[in-house]
């Protein structure tokens, strides 16, 4: 867990609230960032992904992308409640370049934290070089990092790939298959996996498919 330049920032950012339930209306509330480092680890705000996870207290710790480039860099910030103010727990988790984004961050029954990333450079590739393209097609799209406390992550290993089996028995290669989330059943198991996918230029959906099928 790497530490904070001395100099630090604060760094606002506006949420969205609803007291009506899921489908709106939403309400802009803005807040902050109290500890944003200034100068020695490239933190940039710009397009920071949140993944924010509800604690049984009340508070909100959250894993933010905090390099637009090269694609590297995650941290995780806590508030008291989601109002915030937010306080950055870690410096940057590099994994690797230009290789993940669109954190997702949730806890099993048994209190292990765990995060789904877009893998944009891991393709499947013979002898595993990699594919100079940020869109792995065919490749590992999905990654994986688990953590006892919630703050030191493993490394990514992959998760799923790009090719995705349909119903019918035919199987649909996605050119793009990035920003995971997961529906979790009744029980808090995870049971299917949403993805923004592309299946060819310009041709953009959501696909959210089971995590366990009939033998």
């Amino acid at each position: 867990m790497q530490k904070h330049a001395e100099a630090e920032a604060v760094t606002p950012f506006t949420l969205h609230f609803s007291v009506d339930g899921p489908t709106g209306p939403f309400h802009p509330y803005d807040t902050n960032f109290t500890n944003v480092p200034l100068n020695s680890t490239g933190f940039s705000m710009q397009n920071w992904n949140p993944a924010p996870h509800l604690m049984p207290d009340g508070s909100v710790r959250v894993m933010v992308h905090t390099l637009t480039a090269p694609w590297a860099g995650e941290s995780v910030a806590h508030a008291s409640t989601w109002r915030g103010p937010y306080t950055f727990l870690t410096g940057n988790l590099d994994y690797c370049e230009k290789c993940e984004e669109d954190p997702f961050m949730w806890t099993d029954k048994r209190g292990n934290w765990h995060v789904l990333y877009h893998r944009m450079f891991d393709p499947i590739g013979v002898g595993g070089e990699r594919d100079p393209s940020p869109i792995p097609t065919p490749g590992w799209s999905g990654g994986h990092a688990f953590s006892r406390d919630g703050l030191n992550f493993s490394t990514i290993t992959r998760a799923y790939s790009t090719y995705v089996a349909l119903h019918n028995g035919t199987t649909v290669n996605m050119v793009r298959r990035e920003r995971p989330k997961l529906v979790f059943g009744p029980g808090g198991d995870p049971e299917f996996l949403s993805n923004g996918v592309e299946v060819a230029k310009g041709r953009t959906y959501t696909l959210v498919v089971p995590l366990k099928t009939n033998a």
